[in-house]
């Protein structure tokens, strides 16, 4: 299976944390405002002074798909969106600890895990980044593509931030100067 056509691309640079995003996303997707229910997620990585956008990137193998007891998370054929169904979801946390990008997280109280799904094609959170580092394209992800480690021997509550710092530091080395 090749990666999704459509994809949801971040500029990290642009990023400047004001987490419109997030509350687009929760707006959108709950009826409220509240970061924590966003589907995206922004890091600020302080020490490399870059934010950056947590979302699911469709992975080809999707192995948060494999590990669901519950067959929550499926793929949209046509787009090749992974979403999850909350009405079949447990929070288990079973796709939690595989996704390697650490883009599945469950809120606290919550009943439901939740992932980026890019709205099923049409992203509030794109509309509502003025600044436009979220762009969404019909084509697949290049940003995750950069990443040549691998997180998951990171416990998948923390693999989030182990990725965002990660793409930071790209980010910070192509700013340098070169000689």
């Amino acid at each position: 299976m090749e990666p999704a056509p459509v994809s949801l691309t971040i500029d990290i640079p642009s990023c400047t944390a004001c987490k419109a995003c997030e509350l687009a996303c929760s707006f959108i997707k709950f009826g409220h405002y509240s970061p924590s229910h966003s589907l995206i997620q922004v890091l600020q990585v302080y020490e490399e002074g870059v934010n950056v956008p947590i979302v699911c990137v469709n992975c080809e193998a999707a192995p948060c798909m494999d590990v669901c007891p519950t067959e929550a998370i499926t793929r949209d054929d046509a787009l090749g969106i992974v979403s999850i169904d909350g009405d079949l979801c447990t929070a288990c946390g079973e796709c939690v600890e595989v996704c390697p990008y650490g883009a599945i997280h469950i809120p606290e109280k919550s009943d439901i895990a939740l992932m980026c799904d890019l709205c099923g094609g049409e992203p509030a959170c794109v509309l509502s980044c003025i600044y436009g580092a979220l762009k969404f394209k019909n084509e697949p992800d290049i940003v995750y593509n950069t990443i040549k480690k691998d997180f998951t021997n990171i416990p998948g509550d923390d693999r989030n931030w182990a990725v965002a710092e990660e793409l930071a530091a790209q980010v910070s080395l192509d700013w340098e100067v070169q000689p």
